[in-house]
């Protein structure tokens, strides 16, 4: 059965939300909850078992004391001797009682061990989650600078970009159709999560090269070399060539 986890819609104390801020609650409330129950049930049988000793222990003072005042009648000295057998033989029996119970709790203490390392497990990756958080969002800063700035040297060579509803933005190339000098060839980027994608591209092109070029951006964030490469398959679309994305960066003067 799947886990539950109640939600307070809270920051945790490394500034998360979500399901893994449930989860860290989970398992705090958890972990306070065991200890709780198990020092009380360990008190418990603490408690339980010094009083067994001690009430046997007096059993067996008892007995030897009646043992003694009897030593003049062989028979019952005999007999008295029995009776301490008897109570020795149930004290080492409450004592493996006691030896058993020692190891159970033994056992719990082992698993709070256990519970409290999961627990710092956890607390180290909610750490590292919010450190990738923000230097996703830095990353995404610069890119979006540095962006502003190529663009501007773009413009002059029929490219142009304008932001649009979801915080996408357009890139549109104009320029390409000899033809068609102001024919529009566009694409639009999202980078509102973790990687960025390209939801819309008109005139499409394939499918594997965009592909490529969206994976070939998300690992090493070489805007430029995106952008010329979005270039260079729409160009290929318009000459109806199969587009391969090159090896190597091309000279920016590819867009002249």
């Amino acid at each position: 059965m799947a886990l539950q986890y109640e939600s307070h819609n809270q920051e945790s104390p490394f500034g998360l939300y979500g399901p893994l801020n449930e989860k860290l609650n989970f398992f705090r409330n958890k972990l306070d909850t065991w200890v709780e129950n198990q020092k009380e049930l360990a008190d418990k049988v603490a408690a339980e078992q010094k009083a067994a000793i001690a009430k046997k222990q007096a059993e067996v003072d008892h007995n030897v004391t009646s043992l003694l005042a009897l030593t003049i009648d062989e028979n019952l000295h005999v007999d008295g001797k029995e009776n301490v057998h008897d109570v020795q033989g149930r004290v080492e029996t409450e004592q493996q009682r006691v030896d058993t119970l020692q190891k159970q709790l033994d056992g719990k203490k082992q698993e709070l061990e256990e519970l409290r390392k999961e627990y710092n497990e956890f607390k180290e990756r909610a750490v590292e989650v919010r450190r990738q958080k923000q230097e996703t969002e830095m990353s995404k800063e610069t890119t979006i600078d540095d962006l502003t700035r190529g663009i501007i040297n773009y413009k002059y060579l029929g490219l142009d970009f304008e932001r649009v509803p979801n915080d996408k933005l357009r890139f549109c190339f104009t320029q390409l159709d000899p033809s068609n000098p102001s024919r529009k060839f566009w694409f639009e980027m999202d980078v509102t999560e973790l990687d960025c994608s390209i939801p819309n591209c008109e005139p499409p092109i394939r499918s594997e090269t965009r592909e490529q070029l969206v994976q070939a951006f998300n690992k090493n964030e070489d805007m430029q070399e995106f952008v010329l490469g979005m270039r260079r398959a729409f160009l290929e679309v318009l000459a109806g060539q199969v587009h391969t994305p090159p090896t190597t960066k091309q000279n920016l003067s590819i867009l002249s």
